[in-house]
């Protein structure tokens, strides 16, 4: 399973857990598949995620017990 959904949720209910740019954004001509900030806009992009952050948000929500 791909952790790009996981990553997604917890970033939603963590949204501490990284940092996040608000700008209008399009495709980076130089690297398939990226954005790029273009200017001011309202559309809000995480460009990083606390990977230990996130660990423990999964460990919490998906405890078994």
């Amino acid at each position: 399973m791909s952790r790009e959904p996981l990553a997604t949720a917890a970033a939603l209910v963590v949204p501490d857990a990284g940092s996040v740019e608000a700008a209008r954004w399009e495709l980076e001509p130089s690297a398939p598949g990226r954005l790029a900030p273009v200017g001011d806009g309202s559309v809000r992009v995480y460009r990083s995620l606390d990977g230990a952050a996130l660990a423990a948000e999964y460990a919490r929500v998906f405890a078994t017990g």
